[in-house]
């Protein structure tokens, strides 16, 4: 597609990837057995993914960050407190600490927004869990400008392959997060053609 020009102002941003939201098939941890009810398992924020297995979800954002350090792209990964470690494998491809958050938004935490603004970024590619939530809320944050980054508003790369919902939300709520990111992202429907982009760009440097 039209990915603009990926320079030093472009960093990877993946949110809230962690080991308790992607164990498939399992409740979390700090669940006790005998007092789950129906309704409590629906709710439990475990990670879907409506583009293959959860397994191929979590290669594709491996196989962005593995490329994003091949070439200089700097790497940021959140976790919300509370909810266990950053899936190993995520760490392992990005070599980089996670900041912890309390809200859904990543905008909320200034290290975060000092972090932008010290690297002057232009734009942010995101990826990770779970898109009607703590991704919206974080890429709503960067398109309304909320926090008035000083060095300008921060423009949101995405693809919905790079992104995974979690059990309980409702297709529709899914679909108008997937219209708002159209409309007013720079929006990649296959996660390949992203990367690929990304790729292009670097070989014209």
């Amino acid at each position: 597609m039209y990915l603009h020009r990926i320079r030093a102002k472009t960093a990877v941003v993946v949110i809230d990837m962690q080991e308790k939201s992607f164990k498939l098939g399992k409740l979390p941890p700090d669940y006790v057995a005998e007092k789950v009810t129906e309704e409590i398992y629906r709710k439990c924020r475990m990670a879907e993914y409506k583009y293959g297995t959860l397994e191929q979800g979590i290669q594709r954002v491996c196989k962005l960050l593995n490329l994003a350090r091949d070439i200089g792209i700097p790497i940021l990964i959140t976790e919300s407190i509370g909810d266990h470690e950053t899936i190993p494998r995520i760490i392992e491809a990005a070599n980089v600490v996670p900041i912890q958050k309390a809200f859904d938004s990543a905008f909320s935490v200034p290290n975060f927004r000092r972090w932008i603004e010290l690297l002057e970024l232009k734009s942010i590619i995101v990826a990770g869990f779970e898109i009607s939530k703590c991704v919206l809320a974080t890429i709503r944050d960067a398109v309304e400008d909320t926090y008035k980054i000083k060095t300008g508003r921060v423009r949101i790369i995405t693809s919905p392959e790079l992104l995974f919902t979690g059990r309980g939300q409702t297709e529709e709520r899914v679909e108008e997060t997937l219209r708002f990111l159209r409309e007013k992202t720079e929006f990649h429907e296959a996660a390949e053609g992203l990367i690929a982009a990304i790729h292009r760009e670097h070989e014209v440097r």
